[in-house]
């Protein structure tokens, strides 16, 4: 998936050939990153985009904090930042 898209690695946690992605369906974690996490599931590829960091944006830098721990502590399986958007450096 990596290579086919062409995607920049940000941070991967051990050797990318050797990892899978085993659900078809994706998810936008919008309601994950508001706090709202009862049926967030992690084996989605997760798309971050305008409205996720939009959201972000409009937090202090210490809510936004909170909100990406909470959001990688439930362990995602892949998350893709889209539209080339530099994402904040607590990501």
């Amino acid at each position: 998936m990596i290579k086919d898209n062409s995607f920049e690695i940000l941070y991967v946690p051990s050797d990318p050939s050797g990892l899978y992605v085993s659900s078809p369906d994706v998810n936008r974690p919008g309601l994950m990153l508001c706090g709202h996490d009862r049926f967030f599931d992690p084996q989605r590829v997760q798309f971050l985009g305008k409205g996720e960091f939009g959201y972000l944006n409009s937090l202090s830098a210490e809510e936004r904090g909170a909100s990406l721990e909470r959001f990688f502590a439930a362990r995602p399986a892949c998350v893709i930042v889209t539209r080339s958007i530099d994402p904040p450096e607590e990501l």
